[in-house]
């Protein structure tokens, strides 16, 4: 399988648990702040207490822009976490990613349920 091919199958894939009715979250421990080699730690950090909690990720890249809309804006690419939760657990899965985003200082963390974005 060349890179192109793994590429259009891990979009598929994405695209698949988008449209199913399973709890999904992208967010990311990464910071303006911190060098690479912290945010890296960081989102291992972020992706062993996911683990810990039972669900099931992937990385991706992520796209933010810090500050939006102040003098201190800037845009930033960086790695992220595709979080899949069990059909039926939005209340809970919702609270628990919120409750990382805050752990990790970030400004939002996108969550997916039954009822939408």
């Amino acid at each position: 399988m060349n890179e192109q091919n793994l590429n259009e199958a891990s979009l598929s894939r994405v695209w698949q648990h988008a449209e199913s009715d399973r709890p999904i979250a992208l967010l990311t421990a990464f910071r303006g702040e911190y060098d690479r080699e912290q945010n890296v730690r960081r989102n291992k950090e972020m992706a062993a207490s996911i683990r810990k909690l039972g669900y099931g990720y992937f990385f991706v890249d992520g796209y933010w822009i810090e500050n939006e809309g102040t003098p201190e804006e800037v845009h930033v690419a960086e790695d992220s976490l595709f979080v899949i939760a069990p059909e039926g657990s939005d209340e809970k899965f919702r609270s628990q990613m919120i409750a990382l985003g805050k752990k990790y200082d970030q400004e939002g963390v996108l969550i997916k349920d039954k009822d939408g974005a």
